[in-house]
C-alpha cells in the first residue's frame, strides 16, 4: 500500500505540474490574443478616424462644387441678359 501511495503521489504531482504548464499555456496564448484583438481595434478606430476626415473632405468639395455651379449659373444669366440687352441696343440704334 505504501508502494501505490507514493506512486499516486507522483502521479498526481505529475498530473499537478503538467495541469500548471497548460494553465500558462492557455494564460500566455490568451495574453497574445488580447494583444492581436487591442491591436485591430485600435486599426479599426484609426480606420474610421480617416473615413470621416476623407468624408468630411469630400462632402466640404462637393459643397464648393455646388457653390461654384450656383456661381456659373449666375455668371451664364447675366451674359444672357447682356447679349440681350446689347442687341435690344443695337436694333434701337
Amino acid at each position: 500500500m505504501s508502494k501505490l501511495s507514493k506512486q499516486t503521489k507522483v502521479s498526481v504531482k505529475e498530473d499537478l505540474h503538467c495541469c500548471k504548464d497548460f494553465r500558462k499555456n492557455v494564460e500566455n496564448t490568451m495574453k497574445a490574443e488580447i494583444h492581436n484583438l487591442k491591436s485591430r481595434l485600435l486599426n479599426q478606430e484609426n480606420n474610421t478616424i480617416l473615413l470621416n476626415e476623407i468624408y468630411k473632405t469630400y462632402s466640404d468639395s462637393q459643397d464648393e462644387i455646388t457653390r461654384l455651379k450656383m456661381q456659373l449659373e449666375h455668371k451664364e444669366l447675366e451674359i444672357t441678359l447682356f447679349k440681350t440687352n446689347k442687341n435690344a441696343s443695337i436694333k434701337k440704334t
